[in-house]
């Protein structure tokens, strides 16, 4: 995106460009692009409405006919208010009425008639409805939504049709003269990516109590699939306020969304990705309706799957939810093991799904947008968003709304720097540059996630289950509380038993994907089984594939409604009773099970022998990615949880256990833990609403190792058991081989707790320019320190610390807790910068080698955001900072305790 839409392709934006792009290349960088200067997609080359490549809508006008008489007058059309004069009529037809009061208006689908050949060359048309009943003739026309593109400047750029590949080709044609030929040599050598953003169509005004519908102009022929007449006589059922006999509306609306969704793979997402691959670029999009906008109804997954590289975003899966940072509140990320929390998950998913389909290997976050969250987050809630989606496999975190530094807009506040979603009625999160505050300890956090990415894109992925359901709806922005639905209880069973799965709707089922021992995609996610989740009806293609795969060896699922008919029009009787033989077929094979809930399902897969890669006591809790390598395998854990995890967990895979600190990059090869056959079964310890990444060694590694103990800990080296614990005295560790060593620890010296007073350098930040302050005080927040009450800045927190010697021998160490805080942070020991985590009271650091006898100079910076300055500045009365002057102030600051922990350590002898 650009800060102005029409300064977007002209020759200095090019030389800008160019420059860019050199830069980036010669510092080893990929430079990535957007689609154009803004979303939705959109462009001036569509901008005459009567060549129809600008996004359309399919409108409707009626008109009232008694039973036995006879209408004869214009097509009836109900233009919306401002309407372009450019229409095209699609269709006319004619139903009886079985029901007008209230909403919606019911008609009869068997009566429905296509009266499109009767309309003249005038525009007028001839009916004479049947004797009996009231009867509604429909006039469908199409006409342009007019949406623009959302960036300022860009009054001619409207958005492009998404179901015509004309559109999008013309756009790009157009993007290629203003910007991508220019550039093209430098973009084919750096080989970034080019970014669609999603969709997050509108529709525009409609006529008074009506709707509209998503369209382009051949879209009849497709939702009829060859037979024009049967659907044109069923467009009515699209239109929310229409409704059909026993609902059978959404036949035509399941149709519709099949077809909507074939033309977004076929006619926009292709041509772009080809587009980008012969510029030896790759295409990276959010495909799937997001926002406030209108109702095209996206399948995520399948979308997803057709992509080269799928990409989620953080806010329009509801993660924080919209009240997160009203003002007023402090909200911040969803609750761990909320309801909230386990849709969140469910919704990233459905992207990673796809790509696990097509064999993708990266997906995307466009991480922290949050709405009123501007200079509100810190480190700490930027990873527990990342954590949300790094939980389901995402893997690649980009962070939200990076700006230019300098630039000012008419009517932006000055001093923060470009800002473009910020003090506005309805504003965003977050416009960083480098002259915040929290801007210097981001390294820290970019380290965490680099390493948890690695972690969850490593070799291919192992997945447990794959879930069919009807719908994929990934719009989080409005969704409501699903406590207590039957999506919610389904979502627990599941992770209750610690089943892993992904999402596949009917479109997207692999139809000739192979099943090998038991497992669809052996290669992928190598899927135990799929469940069928409360399905009414199926296509009866996907019907037929279930019973392929079921089979081929695949155990199968159904659960809640069993499928009795065609969930479309398309096809007729003979579609109805195709799912029925297909049901039929299922119900008399071994490996199919029908449950009524979904509590019932583990019992059910147990029976099947589909066993989870993970489990253990209080496994519900934890949200596992599972990926295998060549040689072992590797997991990323997520603590879905208010309270800490401390227990055992046992793993499908072989191996010795090594335990990789996200923070610090150090790997612990474990010393405890037990072989079963192919599980191994460790002892973990994962804080609250936190993360763990265990990785697993060649299969058959024969490593030494304890299967149990009293100590806090048992760790390998060289060959070599070692045992550390916090107390020390003996402790005991049981072998493979069911003897006990016991171990004699010297007693561990007592915690160091840092000084109660620390030097305090502080330097604040506000409009009136940067200030400095030197104080003394104990650690509390900034709220309760007069020099800091209401300020924003960087302060330096100084203090030393004395270590007895007879902490740092060859048989001892120590580790380092900060704390509680809150901001973001960075500590050093005697000038060592210390890998610190920026999630308060978080598992200690080990410092031994930064340690020295004696005297040790301890420094902790401590960041904020520009919250409590920007309101401060508003309650002066100053008009330019008025939105923020109902923020709260944030109680930021170093809280500690901090503590220096020793810890004892010996070596089992063999």
């Amino acid at each position: 995106m650009l800060r102005n839409g029409d300064k977007w392709g002209s020759a200095e934006f090019r030389a800008d460009l160019i420059h860019a792009l050199r830069k980036a290349t010669s510092l080893g960088l990929t430079f990535d692009v957007t689609l154009g200067p803004g979303w939705p997609v959109s462009s001036p080359q569509v901008a005459d409405t009567s060549k129809e490549l600008s996004s359309q809508n399919l409108h409707y006008g009626t008109a009232d006919v008694a039973g036995g008489s006879t209408y004869r007058g214009p097509v009836p059309d109900n233009p919306p208010p401002g309407a372009d004069a450019h229409k095209r009529l699609i269709a006319v037809t004619a139903a009886r009425v079985t029901s007008a009061e209230g909403k919606p208006l019911v008609l009869d689908p068997d009566s429905a008639v296509d009266l499109t050949s009767k309309v003249d060359a005038r525009g007028t048309v001839r009916w004479t409805a049947p004797a009996t009943g009231k009867w509604k003739i429909f006039g469908f026309w199409m006409r342009p939504t007019m949406q623009k593109n959302r960036v300022s400047g860009a009054d001619e750029a409207l958005v492009v049709d998404h179901l015509n590949s004309e559109a999008i080709k013309a756009a790009l044609k157009g993007y290629d003269r203003q910007v991508f030929d220019a550039a093209a040599p430098l973009l084919r050598q750096n080989g970034g990516d080019v970014f669609e953003d999603s969709y997050e169509l509108e529709h525009g005004p409609t006529a008074a109590g009506q709707s509209a519908v998503f369209w382009t102009r051949d879209l009849l022929k497709d939702l009829a699939g060859g037979r024009r007449r049967d659907a044109a006589a069923l467009l009515p059922g699209l239109f929310e306020e229409i409704g059909f006999r026993d609902g059978a509306e959404q036949r035509i609306r399941n149709d519709y969304t099949q077809v909507v969704n074939r033309r977004l793979v076929t006619d926009h997402l292709n041509p772009i990705s080809e587009w980008a691959r012969r510029k030896g670029m790759t295409f990276r999009a959010q495909a799937y309706q997001g926002g406030i906008g209108g109702d095209l109804p996206t399948d995520a997954v399948r979308l997803a799957s057709a992509l080269p590289k799928a990409d989620v975003e953080s806010l329009s899966f509801g993660d924080p939810d919209d009240d997160a940072y009203m003002p007023g509140t402090e909200a911040g990320p969803n609750e761990p093991g909320s309801a909230k929390s386990r849709a969140v998950l469910d919704r990233y998913r459905q992207v990673v799904s796809g790509a696990h389909l097509s064999g993708g290997t990266e997906v995307s976050n466009e991480l922290g947008a949050a709405v009123f969250g501007d200079h509100r987050q810190d480190p700490r809630d930027l990873k527990a968003l990342a954590d949300h989606s790094l939980a389901v496999g995402v893997d690649r975190m980009v962070l939200h709304g990076f700006a230019y530094k300098d630039y000012q807009e008419s009517g932006q506040t000055t001093w923060m720097g470009w800002c473009p979603w910020c003090g506005a009625a309805f504003s965003f999160a977050d416009s960083w540059n480098q002259d915040w505050p929290q801007f210097k300890a981001l390294p820290r956090l970019t380290d965490y996630l680099a390493r948890a990415d690695a972690v969850v894109s490593t070799g291919r992925p192992r997945v447990d289950l794959t879930v069919l359901n009807s719908t994929s709806d990934v719009n989080g922005a409005q969704a409501p509380d699903p406590a207590g639905t039957p999506q919610d209880a389904f979502r627990k069973a599941l992770s209750g038993a610690g089943y892993t799965w992904d999402s596949v709707t009917p479109a997207s089922l692999p139809s000739q994907a192979k099943v090998t021992k038991g497992r669809l995609l052996p290669d992928g996610p190598a899927y135990k089984a799929v469940i069928v989740q409360d399905q009414e009806a199926l296509p009866p293609d996907t019907a037929e594939r279930l019973v392929h795969l079921a089979r081929a060896g695949l155990p199968v699922v159904v659960q809640g409604a069993v499928p009795s008919r065609a969930s479309g029009y398309t096809g007729g009787a003979d579609a109805d009773r195709r799912v029925d033989r297909a049901i039929g077929t299922l119900r008399k094979l071994a490996n199919v099970r029908f449950v009524k809930d979904a509590a019932s399902i583990p019992a059910a897969l147990a029976r099947l022998g589909v066993r989870a890669d993970l489990s253990g006591q209080g496994v519900a809790d934890i949200v596992p990615v599972h990926r295998r390598t060549a040689t072992g395998d590797a997991w990323f854990l997520f603590n879905n949880s208010t309270r800490p995890f401390t227990g055992e967990l046992t793993f499908r895979t072989t191996g010795a256990p090594t335990l990789l600190d996200l923070w610090t990059g150090q790997a612990t090869r474990l010393g405890l833990y037990r072989r079963t056959g192919q599980q191994v079964t460790v002892r973990v310890r994962i804080p609250a609403d936190d993360t763990a990444a265990l990785l697993f060694g060649p299969a058959g590694n024969t490593a030494a190792a304890a299967t149990d103990t009293n100590a806090d800990e048992v760790v390998r080296s060289d060959g070599r058991l070692i045992v550390r614990d916090q107390k020390g005295g003996p402790k005991w560790v049981a072998l493979p081989d069911g003897t006990r060593r016991t171990v004699a620890l010297p007693a561990a010296p007592a915690p160091v707790t840092a000084a109660v007073t620390w030097k305090i350098s502080a330097t604040t930040t506000s409009p009136a320019g940067e200030r400095s302050v030197a104080l003394t005080s104990t650690l509390k927040p900034w709220t309760d320190i007069p020099q800091l009450k209401g300020t924003s800045g960087t302060a330096v927190y100084a203090t030393s610390v004395q270590i007895p010697a007879s902490y740092l021998t060859g048989r001892s160490g120590v580790r380092l807790s900060l704390g509680d805080f809150a901001g973001a942070v960075r500590a050093w020991i005697n000038g060592t910068e210390i890998p610190v985590s920026q999630v308060p009271n978080a598992e200690p650091v080990d410092v031994t080698a930064a340690l020295r006898p004696g005297a040790n100079q301890v420094k902790i910076e401590l960041s904020t955001t520009l919250n409590n300055a920007l309101r401060t500045q508003a309650l002066t009365g100053d008009p330019d900072y008025k939105a923020w002057s109902a923020r709260p102030e944030l109680g930021y600051g170093l809280l500690g305790p901090v503590v220096f922990k020793p810890y004892v350590e010996a070596t089992v002898s063999r």
